[in-house]
């Protein structure tokens, strides 16, 4: 390996544990901004990548001017598009009906969706479920599934309709992260993050007005608008692209072995500036779900006896 890959894979690691500690924000913001009646998800969320989508405009329409042959983004990017709209409505949504920590913690189970995409849709990684760590590690997320939720139902810090908004989020990134690998590797990170967030912006906005109260916006006072900006800023266009970096260069693989720390970071948040705290038994799930997602990792890295295969595996991103 010469220099020049060194340093771009150093700059890539530092990337990405910036855009894990913007990503452990969202949450935070998220559940803060539920305590303001006025607003709601379809809202915050139309807003939030509305200014990611201003803010990355210009750069899109300047670099596809000057390189017309990249045109084709806008096909190669509709399908992590799509999957990219249900993950970020459930995203908004599930602050509504799970606190911080809970929604940290239990979108990690996008892992085993992408696992099991990529079985579905490599022949090659059928042999994965004849693994006893796949069983291993899926039997330990749902176990973790059932811990964090069990007193979170009892309590009133969940509810059922939070799992089912959670589970759907966590199904939408595992494949998020397989279409971005496969469809949009090929293209600079800037250019794929700004197309995502643009037709991510145009669906959201459709629906804030079929579902949201948009007009509460011109109520909104300053200081509320600046946190919905912040937020923005730090949870969608940055750590978006710094994220994009990272899989295109140490892949998705490290990529999300790497976000396992972002739920204990949350949960540390959501403590000091939230005063939520999970329960034991809460604490208890999160490990289980972590460590589960680990053991499911290492299956990425096992080295094969024979040849490798002919295509990388696609895997799930945070």
């Amino acid at each position: 390996m010469n220099a020049d890959s060194r340093g771009s894979e150093l700059r890539a690691a530092l990337g990405l544990l910036v855009a894990l500690v913007c990503f452990a924000s969202v949450p935070l913001f998220l559940r803060y901004l539920v305590r303001f009646p006025e607003l709601d998800a379809w809202t915050v969320n139309a807003v939030r990548y509305g200014v990611a989508a201003v803010i990355w405009l210009p750069f899109v329409v300047r670099r596809l001017s000057q390189r017309p042959a990249e045109l084709r983004v806008w096909k190669d990017a509709i399908g992590s598009a799509v999957v990219n709209v249900i993950g970020q409505m459930g995203w908004a949504l599930a602050a509504y009906y799970n606190e911080a920590g809970v929604i940290a913690f239990v979108v990690r189970s996008s892992f085993l969706f992408a696992i099991v995409y990529s079985v579905i849709l490599l022949p090659s990684e059928r042999a994965t479920v004849r693994r006893p760590r796949f069983w291993l590690g899926a039997g330990g997320i749902v176990a973790g599934i059932v811990c964090m939720f069990g007193n979170g139902f009892h309590s009133g810090k969940s509810t059922p309709l939070g799992l089912l908004i959670l589970l759907i989020t966590a199904a939408a990134w595992g494949m998020y992260g397989v279409l971005v690998k496969r469809n949009l590797g090929d293209y600079d990170e800037r250019v794929s993050f700004a197309v995502n967030s643009l037709y991510t912006t145009g669906v959201l906005i459709v629906a804030m007005f079929l579902f949201g109260n948009w007009r509460a916006l011109a109520t909104v006072p300053p200081k509320l608008w600046l946190l919905l900006i912040v937020s923005a800023l730090v949870g969608v266009s940055f750590s978006h692209v710094l994220l994009y970096r990272a899989i295109h260069v140490l892949g998705p693989v490290v990529a999300n072995g790497a976000s396992c720390l972002q739920p204990f970071l949350t949960a540390l948040g959501a403590w000091l500036f939230l005063d939520e705290i999970l329960f034991p038994s809460q604490w208890i799930g999160g490990c289980l779900l972590v460590g589960s997602c680990i053991v499911l990792l290492s299956l990425k890295l096992r080295r094969p006896a024979r040849a490798p295969l002919p295509e990388p595996v696609p895997e799930e991103v945070p």
